[in-house]
């Protein structure tokens, strides 16, 4: 049985049924001009709010991503326009968890279209956090109809808000790598970062962290 959803948009000749959701486990790696995120944009075996768990079926994969991998551009609010580009997908795979993203956005400073730089920039500063996929959705167990066993993905676009309440972001970061050579970070800033990422993670290893953190003292 497929499945559609209040939200539909053209693809081709073809209707696809979008849902939105939050990353979860997210890295948000980011220079003065650039910005690369990685997470899960759907996990299994959880329920979303539309009340789907996606779940493999027969050991088949959940996810079919060949469609979009053949063009893996990120749109704004699913606009199939060559100007609501915001970036690209540099890898898409399935594991136990779910599906796992990397994307990496366009420079804003190449970027003409203002809808996509704010969009951007949002995601760069912490503030936008979902994304949502387009695709045919199926669901093949008939003993449990709720089991979403089957997404056929055509396009993924960064949206505001996601549905999925298992997936937050859990860490936010400027990796080290990323800032100019020489320079490192306040060292205020690092600890806010390591609060922050304790926040989400609560594990004891980023509490001994901040400790030590604390022993050296924090000049003001």
């Amino acid at each position: 049985m497929e499945k559609q959803y209040p939200i539909s948009k053209k693809s081709g000749s073809e209707t696809i049924y979008c849902k939105s959701f939050d990353l979860e486990s997210v890295d948000i790696k980011s220079d003065s001009d650039e910005v690369v995120i990685e997470g899960y944009a759907n996990n299994k075996n959880k329920a979303d709010s539309y009340g789907d768990i996606p779940t493999s079926y027969k050991g088949a994969q959940v996810y079919q991503l060949d469609r979009m991998k053949s063009n893996p551009v990120m749109l704004l609010d699913h606009n199939n326009s060559a100007a609501s580009i915001v970036g690209k997908f540099v890898s898409l795979k399935e594991d136990e968890k779910g599906l796992k993203v990397t994307a990496k956005f366009r420079k804003i400073s190449d970027v003409h279209n203002p809808l996509v730089k704010d969009a951007i920039s949002s995601y760069k500063n912490g503030f936008a956090k979902a994304l949502s996929i387009g695709g045919r959705w199926y669901f093949e167990d008939e003993k449990n109809p709720t089991h979403l066993t089957k997404a056929v993905v055509h396009e993924i676009s960064a949206v505001a808000v996601g549905s999925d309440d298992q997936a937050l972001i859990t860490e936010q970061r400027k990796p080290k790598g990323d800032l100019p050579e020489g320079s490192k970070l306040d060292p205020r800033d690092e600890l806010e970062r390591l609060v922050e990422r304790f926040r989400g993670s609560g594990s004891d290893e980023d509490l001994k962290e901040i400790k030590e953190h604390l022993k050296k003292g924090v000049k003001k």
